[in-house]
């Protein structure tokens, strides 16, 4: 899930649409905020910058345990944190749940970002990549986040192939 509203022009809120094509979905990744705006799950507004990684990880736990009732065909959830202070600063780190388990990636940090664009997609790659070779849950998330983080290193929408 990945909420832009510059390219939601369908003449129905996401709401309306995004659960009923999610009821057949596996593995749901995007943001916590996605979730709120496409599926209506809670979303604090206290939520910002200041908010750390371990405050954002039990909001992005509790957001996972909402969808997992919501959507019982579900397996996995991921999401994405990427914070800029500047357009070459970010923090980068993911989250990942099952029913039974939650994980957490180490934050990584730069500032020296080539291109932003795709680094979402890149993770969804590490994921998919993680989950086809059966990793552990805490390789899965390290291997998302990896691959979104040395996306911000590349130029153009395809990543370099490492996690």
């Amino acid at each position: 899930m990945n909420y832009r509203n510059r390219l939601w022009d369908y003449g129905k809120q996401p709401i309306e649409v995004m659960p009923e094509l999610i009821q057949y979905c596996d593995v749901i990744m995007g943001n916590i905020w996605a979730a709120n705006k496409m599926l209506g799950t809670s979303v604090s507004d206290h939520l910002n910058r200041q908010t750390t990684a371990q405050e954002y990880f039990t909001h992005s736990e509790a957001s996972a345990k909402e969808i997992f009732k919501l959507f019982p065909q579900c397996k996995h959830i991921a999401n994405t944190f990427r914070f800029m202070d500047n357009p070459k600063h970010n923090l980068f780190y993911g989250t990942y749940h099952t029913p039974e388990s939650n994980y957490i990636s180490p934050i990584r940090e730069t500032n020296e970002v080539v291109d932003r664009i795709g680094s979402g997609d890149a993770f969804m790659a590490g994921l998919i990549y993680g989950l086809t070779n059966n990793e552990d849950g805490q390789e899965i998330i390290n291997k998302a986040t990896n691959a979104g983080y040395q996306k911000l290193f590349v130029k153009g929408d395809f990543g370099d192939g490492t996690l």
